[in-house]
């Protein structure tokens, strides 16, 4: 189900009472409908809930085959079709399994999180032009940078704040670009993002 889910009810509602009756699994990327509302939704339409169902969460990147998917399932899903959902999920990406109760905030951070880093990507390629070189070649270093820095994240294994010193030589340059993100907020204003994004996908706002 992949409709906005805003009119999901009333799409539902042209729906005979059997239109579910022979789905052998229905796969929700609906935001904000938790699996029990979903499950007595779909039920009325013929939906056995003993089949189970997925709630799915895709992001962007996955167009590229680089996307972080999250999903949760209803109590009643086997586990093969656990794992069914998994590897179709990671041909384009990653996939994680998590609990319901932290799907709002995983959402926040994978679903929403590609903007918050475009944002970050052309901030760093602003900078860049503000210091003269040109803006092809500037949007370049900027993404290969990012992209660079996260696999170096997923790859070898060490904590962001560790690669981040790494990098920092006593009295460099490095050091001083980051006394400037600290003294205007760059850590609270993405944690303060991803928090406004959680509420509003878990229907607080």
């Amino acid at each position: 189900m992949s409709v906005k889910p805003e009119i999901y009810t009333a799409v539902l509602e042209e729906l005979n009472n059997k239109a579910f009756t022979n789905t052998p699994l229905i796969v929700s990327i609906m935001g904000g409908v938790d699996v029990k509302t979903l499950e007595r939704e779909v039920a009325v339409k013929g939906y056995i809930s003993k089949r189970g169902l997925v709630r799915l969460m895709p992001n962007l990147p996955v167009t590229i085959c680089s996307g972080a998917s999250i999903m949760c399932c209803s109590a009643y899903l086997q586990q093969n079709k656990i794992d069914l959902m998994k590897c179709v999920m990671q041909h384009v990406g990653i996939c994680l399994v998590i609990s319901e109760k932290s799907f709002d905030a995983a959402t926040a951070v994978a679903g929403c999180g590609p903007a918050f880093v475009f944002m970050a990507i052309e901030a760093l390629s602003d900078g860049g032009v503000l210091g003269g070189v040109d803006r092809t070649t500037s949007m370049k270093l900027a993404a290969q940078t990012v992209m660079g820095a996260a696999r170096m994240i997923l790859e070898v294994s060490q904590h962001p704040a560790t690669l981040k010193d790494d990098v920092c030589s006593a009295g460099g340059s490095t050091i001083y670009g980051v006394k400037e993100l600290e003294k205007n907020g760059l850590r609270s204003a993405l944690i303060e993002a991803v928090h406004a994004s959680t509420k509003r996908c878990s229907g607080q706002v």
